[in-house]
C-alpha cells in the first residue's frame, strides 16, 4: 500500500465484454465503462489516498455500443479498508490467495468480523 501514492493504473483500456470487465456501473441500468486510467495521486499521513479516476461510458442498457461520454471521480480521501474474504474459501486457501495478488502477504493480517473475515493491512 506505500508504494501506490504516484502511480497509475490503466485497466480495461479496451471495451471487452460485460461480464468480463473490472469494473461495472449502474446507471440508467446495467451500463459499461471501460478505458480507466486511476491515480493514486498522493498518500497522506493518516494513511488515506487522493485518488483520480477518469474513463469511459457506454450506455448499454438501452442498446448503445459506443463508449461516447466520458466520466471523472476525485476522491479527496479514500481508505483501503481490507479485502473480504468469500464464505466457501478455507482460511489457508484464502491465504493462498492472497499471495497472487499483494507482494508481501505479511502486510496483512486475517480478522474474523461477525458478519465476514477480512485481510487487513497492519499499521505500523
Amino acid at each position: 500500500l506505500r508504494s501506490l501514492a504516484g502511480r497509475t493504473f490503466k485497466v480495461d483500456t479496451r471495451p471487452r465484454e460485460w461480464d468480463d470487465a473490472a469494473f461495472h456501473i449502474y446507471l440508467l441500468g446495467h451500463d459499461s465503462i471501460a478505458g480507466h486510467v486511476i491515480e493514486f495521486a498522493s498518500r497522506k499521513r493518516d494513511g488515506t489516498f487522493a485518488i483520480n479516476w477518469n474513463g469511459k461510458l457506454c450506455l448499454s442498457y438501452v442498446g448503445d455500443t459506443d463508449y461516447r461520454y466520458r466520466f471523472h471521480a476525485h476522491i479527496s480521501a479514500a481508505t483501503f479498508e481490507g479485502i473480504r474474504i468469500p464464505t466457501e474459501l478455507t482460511n489457508d486457501q484464502a491465504k493462498a490467495a492472497l499471495s497472487k495478488f499483494v507482494r508481501d502477504s505479511r502486510e496483512f493480517r486475517l480478522v474474523k468480523k461477525k458478519e465476514y473475515r477480512a485481510f487487513l493491512p497492519v499499521r505500523s
